[in-house]
C-alpha cells in the first residue's frame, strides 16, 4: 500500500512500489502484454532510496520517443513529465521508490492511475516495436 504525505496543495510525496524482490509496475495485462501508466495532470518525480529500478519512458513528442533509465540510490530524481507513458521494474533484490509528484488543476486520482496496455494502444505498441531505446544509467 502507498504512503502519502501531503507537502503542499499540489505536491504530494508518496512512498510506493516497495518491492521485496523483482517486480513490475504496472504488471502485464491478462494476456501478458506490457502496461504503462500515463498521467494528464501529474508529473512524477521518482527517487530510488533502496535497491535499483529501471524505468521505461515513451513520449511520442520527444525527438527520441523511447528511453530506458536505470536508477539506484546514487542517481538523484527522475522527472517523468505528464503525457509520458512509463513503467518500472525492480532489481533482483527489490527496491523502494519515493515519488514527490507535482499535480495540476484537473487532477483526479480515479482517472490518473489506469494502466494502458500495449495490446490496446497501437501508437504505444508501434513505438516500442520500431524505435531503438536510448539507454541511460544514472548514479554510477
Amino acid at each position: 500500500r502507498d504512503l502519502h504525505l501531503s507537502i503542499r496543495r499540489q505536491r504530494q510525496m508518496c512512498i510506493r512500489d516497495r518491492h521485496t524482490g523483482p517486480a513490475i509496475s504496472p504488471p502485464p495485462d491478462c494476456v501478458g502484454s506490457k502496461q504503462f501508466y500515463i498521467h494528464s495532470f501529474q508529473d512524477d518525480v521518482n527517487r530510488v532510496i533502496q535497491g535499483e529500478r529501471t524505468f521505461e519512458l515513451v513520449n511520442k513528442d520527444w525527438k527520441y520517443p523511447y528511453h530506458i533509465v536505470h536508477l539506484n540510490v546514487h542517481s538523484g530524481a527522475l522527472v517523468i513529465p505528464r503525457g509520458t507513458f512509463h513503467r518500472s521494474e525492480s532489481g533482483e533484490s527489490g527496491s523502494i521508490v519515493i515519488n514527490q509528484a507535482k499535480r495540476y488543476d484537473g487532477f483526479n486520482p480515479s482517472s490518473e492511475f489506469d494502466p494502458v496496455s500495449t495490446a490496446e494502444n497501437r501508437d504505444l505498441y508501434n513505438i516500442l516495436r520500431h524505435e531503438k531505446p536510448v539507454v541511460h544509467t544514472l548514479g554510477e
